[in-house]
């Protein structure tokens, strides 16, 4: 018959734990993606959408320090805990914060050289240095923390 039993299956005393599978991995790399770039974002752009007038020095630093900060030490932990996918969706999502931060700065400066705003008490080269600055102080710690924990681990 074609369908009996083989008989060729041995009797396994302890029973063999299951690897991960290809498909476990995926998900794993893309939740934490997914969850890390969102995360990050979130994090770091909150509190420009806060105060309203960072125009002015105090507020900007302030926002600064509520907002991107947080998320820069959140960034070592990041490297730490998550792997290269997730150190990968925090530098994403840095990179729309830090896309927001140029898009509401450079509006900013055109709505005072229009006359419509308060001319901001910073230069205009904050307009690119600020978003510049955030960008690579979290993608270095974010990055130079996994390459570190991954060194450690051979």
């Amino acid at each position: 018959m074609a369908f009996e039993e083989l008989k060729t299956d041995e009797k396994l005393e302890v029973a063999v734990p299951a690897k991960k599978g290809m498909d476990d991995l995926m998900l794993a790399g893309c939740t934490a993606f997914g969850i890390a770039a969102v995360a990050s974002y979130l994090l770091c752009a909150w509190s420009f959408l806060l105060f309203q007038d960072t125009h002015r020095i105090e507020s900007f630093a302030l926002s600064a320090l509520i907002g991107p900060l947080p998320a820069l030490l959140a960034s070592f932990w990041v490297g730490r805990r998550l792997d290269l996918a997730g150190v990968c969706g925090w530098i994403a999502g840095m990179m729309s914060a830090s896309l927001f931060l140029f898009l509401r700065l450079q509006g900013m400066f055109r709505d005072a050289y229009a006359g419509v705003g308060p001319m901001p008490e910073y230069g205009d080269f904050a307009v690119w240095l600020a978003p510049l600055i955030l960008l690579l102080a979290v993608g270095l710690a974010a990055g130079g923390t996994f390459a570190y924990r991954s060194k450690s681990q051979r």
